[in-house]
């Protein structure tokens, strides 16, 4: 099959290096062609396909990463611009990638869970953490809403987390494969501390924190990456202040 620009239908955004990996070893074939661009279109892409479960088709995909220290919303729209104006045909965009994660004793999530981002009322599902107010000792007040994901994946999604506890699971599990285990494989140690707990030690790992200040969690029965759904907060800032994570939690 010879790929050309009108074949891809689902362009598929990284952050960083180690999200593009990861999205690279997820396709079931991989394009080695090159596809010669519009001149406008400054991304490098790399092309496959992921095979359909029910059948014989399949989807094309375009992966573009942002640019080397150029991570945020507006690097994001630019690649995503020149994405959608070069691949006339395609239907869906998909920002995927690590982000970090706010427990709570009512959504248990630790690292190395899989975190699909839906609305759980009649928002878009995505809360925008630097567009709003911080009122003093108060939670987060979000201004303005973003729009929703197209009905079509709003129903995939549907249908997927009804069926999520046999086969996505089993999915999931199955990346646990020798070539991407370093990029799968649950953690040994996954530490949660007080939330008024600071780290005082900058760039060393937890371990070097105080231990009397830890988070007492049950271990988990299974050890498969648990996957959760529901509003995910995005923003260009890394939060690192568990307080300030914790006011949106209440948003």
């Amino acid at each position: 099959m010879v790929l050309i620009l009108e074949d891809v239908q689902i362009g598929w955004i990284c952050a960083l290096t180690t999200e593009a990996s990861v999205a690279r070893l997820m396709l079931d074939h991989v394009y080695h062609e090159t596809i010669p661009l519009p001149r406008h279109d400054d991304n490098i892409y790399t092309y496959g396909r992921i095979n359909l479960k029910t059948g014989d088709g399949f989807h094309n995909i375009a992966i573009a990463q942002l640019p080397l220290a150029e991570t945020g919303k507006a690097s994001a729209a630019t690649v995503a611009k020149d994405m959608r104006r070069t691949f006339p045909n395609i239907k869906f965009g998909l920002m995927v990638g690590i982000a970090g994660g706010i427990w709570s004793r009512g959504i248990d999530v630790r690292l190395g869970d899989v975190v699909v981002g839906v609305s759980d009322d009649n928002g878009s599902g995505v809360i925008q953490y630097d567009h709003g107010k911080y009122l003093q000792d108060s939670a987060f007040v979000q201004r303005g809403v973003m729009n929703k994901a197209p009905k079509l994946l709003r129903t995939a999604v549907g249908i997927v987390q009804r069926n999520h506890m046999c086969k996505v699971r089993d999915y999931v599990t199955s990346l646990n494969s020798p070539k991407i285990r370093r990029f799968a494989h649950r953690p040994a140690h996954d530490y949660l501390f007080e939330p008024r707990y600071t780290h005082k030690v900058k760039g060393r790992s937890c371990r070097y924190c105080a231990s009397d200040r830890l988070r007492n969690r049950p271990k988990r029965s299974f050890t498969y990456p648990a996957i959760h759904y529901g509003p995910i907060a995005s923003g260009d800032a890394v939060i690192k202040d568990v307080l300030l994570r914790g006011r949106l939690l209440s948003a």
